[in-house]
């Protein structure tokens, strides 16, 4: 049995990597983690969404990561947040882009199944 530590709150998702041993995860922390197996271990790497405050939200809101999910070529991470937004990392935990014009929470994040690099 292993336990990874690393979120501060509860984990709301988790998604596994198809093509090696990695996975995200979100929490209720505000944050993304990409883990990765390396030399018998797992390490992390945060991508935090409460350091990037969407326009026009109060900065004090709480913000939770909803969904966690891989693109396509499990080079960047995409999470949906509770402050309505989509955010992408890279897998180095720098944001890429900022996903803005939902009126409510997204639940699901999901590859396009027609594209198949």
């Amino acid at each position: 049995s292993v336990t990874l530590e690393g979120h501060t709150a509860m984990v709301i998702t988790l998604t596994f990597a198809k093509r090696s041993l990695r996975f995200v995860s979100g929490s209720k922390d505000g944050t993304v983690r990409v883990w990765k197996r390396s030399d018998g271990s797992w390490d992390h790497v945060v991508c935090n969404a409460r350091q990037h405050i969407v326009p026009d939200r109060d900065p004090k809101e709480q913000i939770d990561v909803l969904v966690a999910q891989w693109s396509c070529n499990e080079a960047q991470v995409l999470a949906s947040c509770s402050d309505t937004s989509i955010r992408m990392w890279n897998t180095a935990g720098q944001l890429l882009q900022t996903f803005l014009g939902h009126d409510d929470e997204v639940y699901l994040v999901q590859e396009d199944p027609l594209i198949t690099d």
